[in-house]
Formats: structure tokens, sequence, C-alpha cells
């Protein structure tokens, strides 16, 4: 049996597989690639075989697996775009709500500290200190750090 399998990603960049849909790059929307199916990872793959993603195989309930890198950084160089991008209506309720309150250079610097930040950590904990941060008001992008890095410090 051949390892790979072709797949076109949807206008979010995300593929189904299996009844489960993992995440590609935004740079993917609406093209092919491969997914190289192990018994313990899904790997997305470009046509020269590089790649793309590399995501946990879901078994059981666990409907969707998102890697958020690859968004983050792309949105951080056009904020205003991700409203039309799809996946605005996949961050989670807390950040959607700071990001309408931000102005066009604030939602920049903070989609790039997300970006920076989601190698360390799962959107609950920087959720988490975004709520830290958000108890005395509207903070700042490095009030949110701030309080991340509190966070990670007294865990």
């Amino acid at each position: 049996m051949w390892p790979y399998s072709t797949v076109k990603a949807d206008k979010s960049g995300l593929i189904h597989f299996e009844t489960k849909l993992y995440s590609t790059s935004p740079r993917f929307a609406q093209k092919k690639v491969l997914i190289e199916v192990l018994y313990n990872e899904v790997r997305i793959l470009d046509e020269a075989y590089q790649c793309i993603v590399r995501h946990p195989r879901l078994y059981g309930n666990q409907t969707k697996s998102m890697i958020w890198q690859p968004y983050l950084k792309l949105v951080a160089k056009r904020p205003r775009a991700i409203k039309y991008s799809g996946v605005y209506d996949q961050l989670p309720d807390e950040w959607q709500q700071y990001l309408k309150m931000c102005k066009e250079a604030e939602q920049k610097t903070a989609f790039s500290l997300l970006a920076e930040l989601m190698t360390h950590a799962s959107f609950d904990e920087l959720t988490e200190a975004l709520r830290m941060a958000s108890a005395m008001g509207h903070p700042s992008v490095e009030q949110i750090k701030q309080a991340f890095r509190a966070r990670k410090f007294n865990q």
C-alpha cells in the first residue's frame, strides 16, 4: 500500500481524513497536499514531499487537530484578513473579543505574540494569561506576555 494520499484542503487550509480535520497552512487553502499516515502521527506534505506540519493522529472522540503557528504568522502580517479566512471563528471566544477591541497595529503584535508563544503553550494556557492580564481592563500585548511568563514561572 502506498503510504501517501492526495487530498484537497478546504478554504481554511483544513483537510479531512477519516472523519477528522487536520490543519495545513493558509497558503495551502484550496490546494492539493499529500498526507502520510502513521499509527501515531499524520504528516501533511507539499508536492515536493516536504513536511508542512505534523499532527498527533486523532482517535476516538477527538475530531480536529489545529497547529496554529502557520496561520498566526501569516495573519500577523495582515490581521484584518483573518475575519474573512474562516480561521477567526476557530479562535477561543476570549481572543476573538480581545482582538475586536484592538487597533490594527495592536492586532499585528498580538498575532505575532500568539505565534511565538504557541511553540511553548496551548491556547488554553494563553487564554488564561489573557484573562489574568485583562483583570484591570483591556491589556497591552506586553501585559499578556508578562502574565504568561508569570503563570509559567509559578507552575
